[in-house]
């Protein structure tokens, strides 16, 4: 996957655990052969959501077989800077 991107390989049922810098903090990618969860999708900023972008879109690539979709989404609460908080509320 890349170099801010450790695999944690565990004994049966062949789980995987992805673990991607996302710069402020790091998001997991549990991989499954059955499925994918994303936990903690937060990113420091728009590199690190395109890193996460990257990350996934090989990911699919290798799983095709998970029809580029995930069980589950657990994201992060994001900090709101002005940029990003226009047009909110």
């Amino acid at each position: 996957f890349g170099a801010a991107t450790r695999i944690v390989d565990l004994p049966a049922p062949n789980m995987k655990a992805h673990i991607i810098d996302m710069g402020q903090a790091n998001a997991t990618l549990l991989e499954f052969p059955c499925g994918a969860v994303l936990i903690d999708a937060g990113a420091q900023d728009e590199e690190k959501v395109d890193e996460l972008v990257r990350v996934l879109n090989d990911f699919f690539a290798r799983r095709q077989d998970l029809g580029r979709t995930l069980k589950s989404i657990s994201p992060s609460p994001l900090p709101l800077s002005p940029r990003r908080g226009e047009g909110l509320g």
